[in-house]
């Protein structure tokens, strides 16, 4: 159905029970009233690797229209963290600091 060569294993693609083995920063901008992709995974994803994971909560915005909803925010949003990431000192895993939820 995939057109892969082997079937997709769900489970790898479980990024909140692998937060352990993430080491890039990540971004994670999603609406909280997303009824199609609830927020959970994005929040616990956060909560779980608050020393690489930001999370941008929106409201309001829906599946995929955060950008249509509030462009402003959205742009300022990655614009932001990547000048935060651009300036950051390297953190290595073990030393997860604080939450850097929005």
């Amino acid at each position: 159905m995939t057109g892969l060569a082997e079937p997709l294993d769900l489970e790898r693609m479980d990024f909140v029970s692998r937060a352990a083995e993430l080491d890039r920063p990540i971004l994670l901008l999603h609406s909280v009233d997303d009824g199609f992709v609830p927020a959970t995974a994005s929040i616990a994803l956060a909560d779980a690797r608050p020393d690489i994971v930001t999370f941008e909560e929106f409201t309001v915005a829906r599946h995929t229209k955060l950008w249509n909803y509030d462009r402003t925010r959205w742009e300022d949003a990655i614009r932001n963290w990547l000048a935060a990431i651009e300036t950051a000192p390297r953190v290595p895993q073990e030393s997860a600091g604080s939450s850097q939820r929005a």
